[in-house]
């Protein structure tokens, strides 16, 4: 088990837009109740999904308190602060994107992939300011983000197994449709934007090349050029 030493973090300094970025992770990762009530549902009935997907939610949890602990500690909020950015969080609400459990497993492998390059962006960046302990957290994240995504695609083969049309189709639909999840959630939206480019977390070359185009081709049943083709045009 990984074990990361805090001490001295509080030592670290990171800029602005770095700390905006994390608290903007750290809103999406505090719609958790949301991703658990509303997709529990889909996956009562799927045995495999839904004892994984309790694991997931525990894992997932984690990740709102290494950021908020990064947050606290380098001087950019204090533990009030976080609590009430909570509760005002809990104004908005997640809704589910897609109507099937095979098509949000679809989704779960892009947005998890996706999740996991923009905090390896946002690990080298707190790197580059010289903050080692920051960055190994966000890489412990980053860690978790591609394991689940990697657990996703593992379940997409199974569903490809008994149902390769539909699997298929599916997968068009949802790549040609994908959005982050909880993008639309921010209260300032042209901000994130912002800021998030600046840091390196989004960019059309990481959703499209490393994000959709990569995922499915790691299912492995989804043919190169249809890939290309779904990509390009995303």
């Amino acid at each position: 088990q990984r074990v990361i030493i805090t001490d001295g973090i509080e030592n670290e300094q990171i800029p602005d837009v770095l700390a905006r970025v994390i608290t903007q992770y750290k809103m999406a990762e505090d719609f958790l109740p949301d991703y658990m009530g509303r997709l529990s549902g889909f996956s009562r009935n799927v045995m495999g999904i839904s004892l994984s997907y309790n694991q997931w939610g525990r894992e997932e949890m984690q990740h709102s308190l290494g950021l908020g602990l990064i947050l606290v500690s380098t001087g950019h909020k204090t533990p009030e602060q976080l609590t009430e950015e909570y509760m005002k969080n809990l104004e908005r609400t997640w809704e589910v994107p897609f109507s099937t459990m095979r098509m949000l497993v679809i989704y779960g492998a892009l947005q998890e992939r996706n999740t996991a390059l923009a905090y390896r962006a946002i690990k080298e960046k707190a790197h580059a300011e010289g903050a080692p302990i920051t960055a190994e957290i966000l890489e412990l994240i980053e860690q978790d983000e591609a394991y689940h995504g990697g657990g996703y695609r593992s379940f997409e083969r199974a569903y490809y197994d008994y149902d390769p049309q539909g699997t298929l189709y599916d997968v068009e639909s949802v790549a040609r449709n994908y959005r982050l999840p909880a993008q639309n959630l921010h209260p300032n939206p042209k901000q994130a934007v912002r800021d998030v480019i600046r840091v390196g977390a989004f960019s059309r070359e990481l959703v499209v090349d490393e994000t959709i185009y990569k995922t499915l081709l790691g299912f492995g049943f989804v043919p190169k050029d249809l890939a290309r083709d779904i990509a390009d045009n995303w």
